[in-house]
């Protein structure tokens, strides 16, 4: 059919049609989004072995919660289960951090004492 020819296909179906287009590139775009972001995170992640960096974020505003990267458990021998560490815990282990406070919010850079 040429742009010429009167369509036999009603427009609630060009429509959806568009639409399903629309969504499969939608879909795709994400998925490389996704992609690259996990080639980042990667990325990331061996800079900071390499390094020995890892990163320790607290959170005061709703309790005393905690992440901490799996490179700071590596760089401080701790195990993967130590991810619940208590915040005075941090404190007693004498690690080398250097903190920004933001709003209730403590981001902590763990390096290597080596």
């Amino acid at each position: 059919m040429t742009p010429s020819e009167p369509s036999n296909v009603l427009p609630e179906a060009e429509a959806a049609e568009r639409l399903r287009q629309h969504l499969e590139e939608v879909a795709l775009e994400r998925d490389r989004a996704h992609r690259a972001l996990q080639e980042r995170e990667a990325e990331l992640a061996r800079i900071q072995r390499i390094a020995r960096v890892g990163g320790l974020e607290i959170d005061f505003r709703d309790g005393v919660k905690n992440r901490r990267s799996p490179e700071y458990l590596l760089v401080h021998g701790l195990p993967p289960d130590a991810a619940s560490e208590t915040y005075d815990l941090l404190i007693m282990s004498g690690a080398s951090i250097d903190e920004h406070i933001k709003g209730g919010k403590v981001v902590v850079l763990g390096m290597s004492k080596t």
